[in-house]
């Protein structure tokens, strides 16, 4: 017997007698309200690791046989054994038999497997639903999911049929119908037909919030309207985010912030400064941190090695090599 601590949410939850030689221990499923509680453990049987399940009170739920378990958040339990991947159910018994090189779920409820270094979806039983044809697969939504084949990328419909024929160096995500698409090394936005919405023409182009996309060409970023006009010019040498209307932008060299127009809020005088929360944001300056509000005033000075974000008023902050804790006065 070992000696483990069981862990929830970072919560000791009970210490007690493990049957297991080693533990790493990790909540995976949770029953009837939190009456329950099943922990995978990994262990060692004579002189191979091996996983299985067990209770709160350390009883074995399931023998560790597996070289691999991993308990999915839709209920499904997935496991290996000779280096092929099945599903089991709580009891440890196959529902699908260990015949796949991998198999991998989404939340949505899409089961995924690869064989023979392709990939297709199952169903639950395990019968190809789409044909492991496919060197990879993204997440259905709406429907549709990204597939490449011979290192070009197109789109897919349930039965595995091509929507978008696989003409694409690159497909991102699906928003409001439309998704980030590459070509020659440019990127531009095209529908769910493929039909390109926005030219490629850029270096790179994030997925759209609130109407806007980041987008960067000849080396800066602005940001793109749904038609591939500038909203805000790309003259700056990064810009994270928006947030709450606002963004963390650089420009040689030097950290301020902007608005949605692209108008400085913050003039760039910073090495760095952190997104903002509850109005206030960590700024560098002269390699050391202190915090600013949103006119760019300094509400606690720079004198700081390090301050992390506050949190019930309090935030962490490391001076001459000592962490310690600060009010939002600095004190």
């Amino acid at each position: 017997c070992g000696k483990g601590v069981l862990q929830s949410d970072n919560q000791i939850i009970e210490e007690t007698n493990l049957p297991v030689d080693k533990t790493i221990v990790d909540t995976v499923a949770k029953e009837d309200h939190d009456k329950v509680r099943l922990i995978v453990v990994d262990t060692v049987v004579k002189g191979l690791n091996k996983s299985g399940v067990i209770d709160i009170k350390g009883n074995w739920v399931i023998e560790p046989i597996f070289e691999n378990i991993w308990q999915h958040p839709n209920g499904y339990i997935e496991a290996s054994i000779n280096d092929k991947w099945g599903l089991i159910d709580k009891k440890g018994n196959w529902v699908i038999e260990p015949i796949f090189e991998n198999i991998w779920q989404h939340p949505n409820g899409y089961l995924y497997a690869s064989i023979n270094d392709k990939r297709g979806s199952i169903d639950k039983k395990g019968n190809w639903v789409i044909q492991p044809l496919f060197d990879s697969i993204g997440n259905f939504e709406d429907g549709v999911a990204t597939a490449s084949i011979n290192d070009k990328w197109g789109l897919i419909d349930k039965k595995g049929n091509w929507v978008i024929q696989p003409l694409f160096d690159s497909i991102g995500n699906f928003e409001d119908g439309v998704a980030t698409a590459s070509i020659n090394d440019k990127w531009g936005l095209i529908d769910k037909k493929g039909n390109w919405v926005i030219q490629p023409l850029f270096d790179s182009i994030r997925n759209f919030e609130d109407g806007l996309a980041r987008a960067k060409i000849n080396g800066k970023f602005g940001f793109i309207d749904k038609k591939g006009n500038w909203v805000i010019q790309p003259l700056f040498d990064f810009i994270n985010d928006f947030k709450n209307g606002l963004a963390t932008a650089e420009m040689n060299g030097k950290w301020g912030v902007i608005d949605k127009k692209g108008n400085w809020v913050i003039q760039p005088l910073y090495y760095y400064i952190n997104d903002f929360k509850d109005g206030l944001a960590t700024a560098e300056m002269n390699d050391k941190r202190g915090v600013i509000d949103k006119k760019g005033n300094w509400v606690i000075q720079p004198l700081f090695d390090s301050i992390y974000y506050f949190e019930d008023g309090l935030a962490r902050a490391k001076i001459n090599g000592k962490f310690g804790f600060i009010d939002k006065k600095g004190n």
